[in-house]
């Protein structure tokens, strides 16, 4: 049976993995224009095939299984918290993947989520 500390990582991964996922995807499909509201529905079916936000709503709904499993073994108090770990994964991700600047009040703040995340875990 896997550690409950592992599941939490597992599902962390998966939160993440989907975005970066969706975030290539929607690269593809392109931006959404608002007002262009005519335009909804092709643009909507455009991001349903494409294989990347599939394959990342496919991670969502099995990242949402694992948690649940989470939540069945974690108290809630201590488990969600460890959810604010998303944040940094994605800026490193966001840094590493798609090459985007990020400023250091935001590798600032994700030291503190860090900070925040291992006050929490000791309980």
């Amino acid at each position: 049976m896997l550690n409950s500390a592992i599941l939490i990582v597992i599902a962390i991964v998966i939160a993440c993995s989907g975005q970066v996922l969706l975030k290539t995807g929607m690269g593809q499909v392109g931006t959404f224009v608002a007002g262009q509201y005519d335009q909804a529905t092709a643009f909507v079916l455009h991001a349903l095939y494409n294989r990347y936000i599939v394959a990342g709503i496919a991670l969502y709904a099995l990242g949402a299984i694992v948690w649940m499993i989470v939540l069945s073994r974690v108290k809630l108090s201590v488990a969600y918290p460890m959810l604010a770990l998303n944040y940094v994964l994605i800026m490193l991700c966001s840094r590493y993947i798609f090459g985007e600047e990020i400023s250091s009040s935001q590798w600032l703040g994700a030291g503190f989520i860090c900070i925040g995340v291992s006050l929490v875990a000791r309980g």
